[in-house]
């Protein structure tokens, strides 16, 4: 079994049961959210409530762990805890992509209201799983970060696991010509197709 690094932190060192709510049950809940137990959905439902769902959460837990909880599973005591520490976290985190911008540059590095420029980038992917196709859009920003418009998209095609690369993209905009002086920002998101 593989924790990730995520894993190593974050549950509760003390003994929780059904019916159980608080702190404590809401560290659990994030924990097993963390590591795939539990969805952020079904914490959803009840945050800090230790009903159902966190309960078969543990469970699924304590039989990937090897605990033999008998008629006590999905209660997290003792077995649990020790459990988790003995292995030192090695829990495998549900595989997804993580895509991130590699590089952002603008060809001119001034702009005036009104001009056209070409953004240029690429994307990576840092995940352990390959992306599908997706749509970067490029953004203008002002100067605390907000959003003021978006320029354009760009449709980028799946992205191999693991340092995968989108290959070098462009985009030509237009900056607004209602734009009063000031510093803004260009970004880049992406989002699923």
């Amino acid at each position: 079994m593989t924790f990730t690094v995520n894993g190593l932190t974050g549950y509760p060192t003390v003994s929780l049961q059904p019916g159980n709510t608080g702190a404590n049950v809401t560290a659990l809940q994030q924990w097993l959210v963390k590591n795939g137990f539990l969805t952020q959905a079904q914490m959803n439902t009840g945050t800090g409530i230790y009903g159902p769902a966190t309960t078969q959460a543990v469970a699924s837990l304590q039989v990937q762990l090897g605990v033999n909880a008998g008629a006590n599973a999905g209660y997290y005591g003792p077995q649990t805890i020790t459990a988790i520490q003995s292995e030192l976290i090695f829990l495998t985190t549900p595989s997804h992509p993580d895509l991130v911008i590699n590089s952002l540059s603008l060809t001119s590095s001034s702009l005036q209201a009104g001009a056209g420029d070409t953004v240029n980038f690429s994307i990576g992917n840092v995940g352990n799983v390959a992306s599908a196709s997706s749509t970067a859009t490029v953004n203008l920003y002002n100067g605390s970060g907000t959003l003021l418009q978006q320029l354009g998209t760009v449709p980028i095609g799946g992205i191999s696991a693991n340092g995968g690369s989108s290959g070098a993209k462009s985009l030509n905009v237009t900056v607004p010509g209602n734009l009063a002086p000031g510093s803004y920002k260009i970004g880049v998101t992406v989002a699923p197709v």
